[in-house]
């Protein structure tokens, strides 16, 4: 994982954002890396379930 991945967690609704992991446990921020106004959040690396990449274009799904 980089900084400003966006990530979920097991057992948490929403977003998240990947700050820094330190000896399995990652710090995380609801909502952009910027909004710095939100508090941060530590949690054992293990809960993290996917990663989310932000602003991928999705191909149309007719193909075009």
């Amino acid at each position: 994982m980089n900084y400003g991945d966006h990530v979920r967690v097991l057992g948490k609704d929403g977003l998240y954002v990947f700050l820094r992991e330190i000896q399995g446990t990652a710090t995380l921020r609801l909502g952009g890396r910027k909004s710095t106004e939100r508090p941060t959040l530590a949690i054992a690396i293990d809960r993290i379930v996917s990663l989310e990449q932000p602003n991928i274009a999705c191909p149309h799904p007719s193909g075009d």
